[in-house]
């Protein structure tokens, strides 16, 4: 059974390293086929902006191309400020692929009423970013729509039959691998795609616990918000604090 190191950009980049090292290629959707080794690789942006560029940056300097996935009714981050656009433009320079990271919670399960609010979401987020979405993937993907083979805004998703059934799936949810090393899936071990999540939060500078990375996170943004509103109200007094290590 393969180790577990902590998370950390060392052991991330490590990790795509071993998937190369034993034959797979780094492939995008559009190209995979079920019985070959390749390795899509899927990051879904629920947190950071800032982690995702970090990552990015990793994958781009080893010539791997990836998929960001990114909320455009997100609770902590807004895509129409100059700094996330940036962070955004990053991620295409580096030659990543931008798809809608699309809560479905926010809008309940009739199938219409998720298709408009998706084709709203992804004709915002392509204006924003300047160039067409061509994938969707779930936040907190609802049960209805796990291994559905229907298209939302007219556009296939992470969770279509040939992306999460028909080849090999693993996710670092919640900071860990709760099913198992990747490494160690039967299907890998054969030789056989697999679509693998991660999250970039989980990843970003060294090795620490996933909740220590969370308390981290929290302090700095902290420190952010009461910095803009200090600078939007005079009335406010904040005394900047250093941010926590990253």
């Amino acid at each position: 059974m393969t180790a577990l190191p902590p998370f950390s950009e060392k052991s991330y980049a490590e990790l795509i390293t071993t998937f190369v090292q034993r034959g797979y290629q780094v492939t995008p959707y559009t190209d995979l086929c079920i019985g070959q080794p390749h390795l899509i690789l899927r990051h879904d942006i629920d947190m950071s902006l800032e982690a995702a560029v970090r990552i990015g940056k990793l994958e781009a300097d080893h010539g791997w191309k990836s998929y960001y996935f990114i909320m455009v009714r997100s609770f902590l981050y807004n895509i129409l400020t100059s700094e996330s656009q940036a962070f955004i433009r990053q991620l295409t320079d580096f030659g990543h692929q931008i798809g809608l990271h699309f809560d479905p919670h926010l809008y309940g399960e009739d199938w219409d009423l998720l298709d408009a609010a998706a084709t709203r979401e992804v004709d915002l987020l392509s204006d924003i970013i300047g160039q067409p979405i061509n994938f969707i993937s779930f936040h907190r993907p609802l049960e209805s729509l796990l291994g559905s083979p229907r298209k939302l805004a007219g556009l296939p998703h992470t969770y279509q039959p040939k992306f999460f059934q028909e080849i090999s799936y693993c996710s670092d949810s919640r900071g860990d691998w709760h099913y198992g090393h990747p490494l160690d899936l039967p299907a890998v071990q054969q030789g056989r795609a697999i679509q693998l999540l991660t999250h970039p939060i989980w990843w970003e500078g060294e090795a620490r616990s996933a909740t220590d990375r969370l308390n981290t996170f929290v302090k700095n943004h902290m420190n952010e918000f009461k910095s803009i509103l200090r600078d939007n109200c005079s009335i406010y007094q904040f005394n900047d604090v250093s941010k926590a290590d990253s």
